[in-house]
């Protein structure tokens, strides 16, 4: 599966400027994407034009089929959105027939089996209003997966979700599409959800997408006065680095070789006055 987009634009009110303002980009199969941005970036105008839920102008093509003229590829995409609601006096089971027959699906086979993995099996008969937020939105990502979907668009997924319900989320979904030929978009303005689960990143900026690239493994900011001879240990260990002075970015450590390198460090008696692990999705961010 390949999503492509070329002179997508879309803009809500004449005289403002281009909410969607994308030359040319592509998703590949087989990546989870994070979309970063600040507030009115345009991540959920992105999410809405790729499904067609608005109008916009340009072409989107799924493997080739131009979604303004065909809509057919859509029924391999499942999508969370951020303001979607659920019917809160049905029960959790009603919700999922009524948009299975809004989405024309007939599989009611894979109902209890993702229920199951999302651990809200014993639920599904009881009303939506009883229903945790982190409930809720296991039975929205179920009901968006019904159909064993090849693209999966999760908007600000784990808002207002306690950590226990974003793990759950979170193992899941990597369970289910890591290592795999689909799609994934996810945003959250967390950096560590994204972190958490995305390889690459896509940043939007006023609608446009003004960087992307691959998320490296752990990224570290150090300082210390012994300058050279930390550069030295570097070079010698093959370890990236960019330096300002006596403070060092390294990128894309995985742990092992990061306490390899401490230890290293120590016994060349080269201290540090300070040492973070950086989020490479908020430096994305700023």
């Amino acid at each position: 599966m390949e999503i492509k987009l070329s002179n997508v634009t879309k803009r809500y009110h004449k005289g403002m400027r281009n909410a969607l303002d994308i030359e040319d980009f592509a998703f590949e199969s087989g990546k989870i994407y994070g979309i970063v941005g600040q507030n009115g970036s345009g991540k959920t105008t992105l999410f809405k034009s790729l499904t067609t839920i608005i109008d916009s102008f340009g072409e989107i093509t799924y493997d080739g089929v131009n979604v303004h003229e065909d809509t057919t590829p859509l029924s391999k995409v499942g999508i969370v959105l951020d303001d979607l609601t659920l019917y809160r006096n049905w029960t959790g089971r009603q919700n999922i027939e009524f948009f299975m027959t809004l989405k024309h699906s007939m599989d009611i086979s894979r109902v209890d089996e993702l229920a199951e993995k999302l651990s809200i099996k014993g639920d599904l008969d009881s009303k939506v209003g009883s229903y945790s937020l982190g409930m809720t939105k296991k039975l929205i990502l179920l009901i968006a997966l019904i159909d064993d979907v090849q693209v999966l668009i999760l908007d600000e997924p784990f808002r207002g979700v306690d950590r226990q319900s974003t793990d759950a989320l979170t193992k899941f979904i990597k369970e289910e599409f890591m290592s795999s030929d689909k799609i994934v978009l996810i945003s959250s303005h967390v950096a560590n959800d994204i972190e958490s689960m995305a390889d690459t990143f896509v940043k939007l900026d006023k609608g446009k997408i003004v960087e992307s690239g691959k998320l490296t493994l752990t990224n570290y900011k150090v300082k210390t006065d012994q300058v050279e001879e930390f550069k030295t240990l570097l070079k010698k260990k093959d370890v990236p680095y960019e330096n300002n002075e006596q403070t060092f970015i390294l990128r894309g450590i995985e742990d092992d070789d990061w306490n390899k390198l401490l230890k290293a460090a120590m016994t060349a008696k080269i201290s540090f006055s300070n040492i973070n692990k950086i989020s490479e999705v908020e430096e994305v961010l700023n």
